[in-house]
């Protein structure tokens, strides 16, 4: 469960952990129903499986992606597909790249140089695994990350 929460002039989102543990969102907002709406989003995240801890998303994309193959449960042949679209693809370009600074222009530049060499069913499913694992920002991201001003895309 996430809740708002006032401190000073600002609110912010406050949620429990896998481990029960609670945690504030990294991120204020002017007004409760700002908060809200972002609490609203978390819980939404973890009903559908795809939240991502605003605090893990600090780590580095080759980190998170060791974390998330020892928990993501999939058939033996789309595992093998993932671990050969990481190891070969993702984690190259960027692995160590925070995946909170991994933005939505930078994987859409990135993807069109793998049209190049690639078929659009590969590409689609690289930059699908890609949004799986959070990388990609706003909207191609599992867990929205906040606009940060011109460095989005």
């Amino acid at each position: 469960m996430a809740w708002a929460e006032k401190r000073g002039p600002w609110y912010r989102v406050r949620y429990r952990d896998a481990d029960g543990v609670v945690r504030t969102s990294p991120d204020k907002y002017r007004t409760k129903t700002q908060a809200l709406q972002e609490a609203g989003d978390l819980e939404s995240d973890h009903r559908r499986g795809s939240f991502i801890d605003p605090h893990a998303a600090r780590t580095g994309l080759a980190e998170w992606a060791q974390q998330w193959r020892t928990t993501h449960t999939v058939a033996a042949s789309t595992q093998a597909r993932y671990d050969h679209y990481l190891d070969t693809h993702i984690i190259p370009e960027f692995g160590q790249v925070s995946v909170d600074q991994i933005r939505r222009s930078a994987v859409k530049q990135w993807a069109t140089g793998l049209r190049a060499r690639y078929s659009p069913a590969t590409v689609r499913g690289i930059v699908t695994l890609m949004s799986l694992l959070g990388g990609g920002g706003g909207g191609t991201h599992g867990r929205r990350q906040p606009d940060p001003g011109p460095a989005n895309g």
